[in-house]
């Protein structure tokens, strides 16, 4: 090979040798040889795009994440509200139901009840048929386990959840807005009643407080349980202790009226020949005491009693003759007397209206006539007093 050659052959190698030499520096120091500036501010743009959605995504998990909390602590707030909305229609149905277990036969008074509004409209956003007031809207539904949502609580229906949480928080008010109103009625009815039965005890001239039993007690306990007293809770709770206060009054009362013996004893109308107090004795002519009333009746007419009682004397009676007594508790007693026959014994259990004898005239008296005492505490009173209170009773209700 000519020595030209080889030279040339030596220089290409020593010049590929330093191109190689070179572009690798370049590269391992970091140099596009090819690339340009305009390329590199592309690779700049798109590292801060990718920054820019990254930090978006971010955002937008977080935000959902607390729109999550959001709607958790609403669903929460709702199924207390229910919790709670239940209990209080408890409260309402139990003092809806309290009533008299007996009442004037001749005056039956009216039930311990209020009225209940319109049943709630329908909830298309609940996805369910319509709940009356006393049943209050559920939320619960569907399957509650570790891995479920708590938004499964509420049932599936068209519209967006907000807008069905929105529509449960609007019927949850209007079930508020009816027990509230519920109770009012209660209240008011409760109230218009305790002004009657407190009318009827005042015509029969008898303190209550004689009538209360001397040694028995409501029997009442429990855990003490501070009531909140602030806002719309409070203001149902004052409603409710002021109601159970109303209600139980009542029913004290209807008691004690139910005892009474306001009722006739005698189903003809009442002709009275001789009064009670101080009168002309019909045998010595001189002044005595008369303890009772006396009522024009023929022979072997039917006699009642006059309130709810047991028969305590079914006998003769030197001047009473044939007697009945009942006594009808609370000290209050009845008695019948100058009967021609008595159809009743000792312990027997009367209801008001029940027979007890035929009228006669056995004993002192002048004649056929019913002679009958109303006693309170042994002391004789003027029945006459306890026949216009129920003549009020009567007329009041």
């Amino acid at each position: 090979m000519a020595p030209s050659t080889i030279l040339a052959c030596l220089a290409t190698f020593l010049a590929v040798l330093v191109w190689a030499s070179a572009a690798t520096w370049l590269l391992v120091a970091g140099r596009n040889p090819f690339a340009s500036a305009g390329t590199d501010e592309i690779l700049l743009a798109y590292e801060d795009r990718v920054a820019q959605l990254q930090a978006q995504l971010d955002r937008v998990a977080s935000g959902q994440l607390l729109e999550r909390d959001s709607l958790d602590a609403r669903v929460n707030e709702l199924l207390g509200r229910q919790a709670e909305l239940e209990t209080r229609q408890a409260v309402i149905a139990a003092l809806t139901r309290r009533r008299s277990a007996t009442a004037p036969s001749q005056a039956q008074l009216p039930a311990i009840e209020a009225p209940v509004a319109a049943d709630v409209a329908p909830s298309p956003a609940l996805g369910r048929k319509p709940a009356p007031v006393s049943e209050v809207p559920p939320l619960r539904g569907g399957r509650q386990g570790p891995g479920a949502s708590r938004t499964s609580a509420l049932p599936a229906a068209g519209g967006s959840l907000e807008e069905r949480l929105a529509e449960a928080e609007r019927s949850m008010r209007r079930v508020d807005r009816s027990q509230t109103k519920t109770l009012t009625d209660v209240i008011a009815v409760s109230e218009r009643r305790r002004g009657i039965l407190d009318a009827v005890l005042a015509e029969t001239g008898i303190d209550p407080q004689r009538l209360m039993p001397r040694s028995r007690h409501e029997a009442v306990g429990g855990p003490f349980v501070p009531a909140d007293t602030q806002g719309a809770r409070g203001d149902f709770a004052a409603l409710a202790a002021q109601a159970q206060t109303s209600v139980l009054a009542v029913e004290r009362l209807q008691k004690m009226v139910s005892a009474l013996p306001l009722a006739r004893p005698t189903s003809a109308p009442l002709d009275i020949t001789s009064g009670f107090g101080v009168r002309l004795d019909p045998f010595t002519r001189g002044l005595a005491l008369h303890t009772g009333l006396d009522f024009r009746a023929d022979a072997g007419s039917l006699v009642s009693a006059t309130a709810p009682g047991t028969v305590v004397t079914a006998e003769y009676s030197g001047g009473y003759g044939n007697l009945v007594e009942v006594d009808h508790g609370n000290g209050v007693t009845t008695r019948y007397a100058h009967l021609s026959a008595i159809d009743v014994t000792p312990g027997d259990r009367l209801s008001r209206g029940d027979p007890v004898g035929r009228a006669g005239s056995t004993g002192r008296s002048t004649g056929t006539h019913l002679h009958y005492e109303t006693r309170v505490f042994g002391e004789a009173v003027d029945p006459i007093r306890f026949l216009r209170a129920g003549e009020r009773l009567d007329q009041l209700l």
